[in-house]
């Protein structure tokens, strides 16, 4: 455990040096560090309500913008034309008809089954 410590500072020193470490004071380095349990310093991590935020409104930022947009391509008929996505239909035929609206066991039916997206759409729809 003591060299594993002695190496890990010597690998921690080494890297301090490196990157001018050495030039900051100490109390700007006393801010940078925090100690462990041990007594070890460790960096100073940003914390999970902190990342937790950041992904958030990363994620708003980006997306924003498309809500003013229109559908297309197959958006129109997936979306916009389909009967269950639109409430046309009862939720019970959701498990019985391809993506696009249509019935399954029709053989122009492209088998593409995927209920629970199209679930969503019309929850979102209504």
């Amino acid at each position: 455990s003591r060299k594993r410590k002695a190496s890990s500072a010597k690998i921690g020193k080494q890297a301090a040096d490196s990157t001018g470490w050495e030039a900051l004071d100490d109390v700007k380095q006393s801010q940078l560090l925090k100690q462990d349990g041990d007594g070890a310093e460790q960096p100073k991590s940003y914390s999970k309500a902190f990342l937790l935020i950041f992904a958030v409104v990363s994620s708003l930022a980006l997306y924003i913008n498309t809500l003013s947009n229109e559908f297309v391509y197959d958006d129109l008929v997936a979306v916009v034309q389909n009967p269950d996505v639109r409430g046309e239909r009862p939720i019970s035929i959701l498990f019985k008809a391809d993506f696009w609206g249509g019935v399954l066991a029709d053989p122009k039916s492209h088998k593409s089954y995927r209920p629970v997206t199209t679930l969503l759409y019309r929850i979102t729809a209504a």
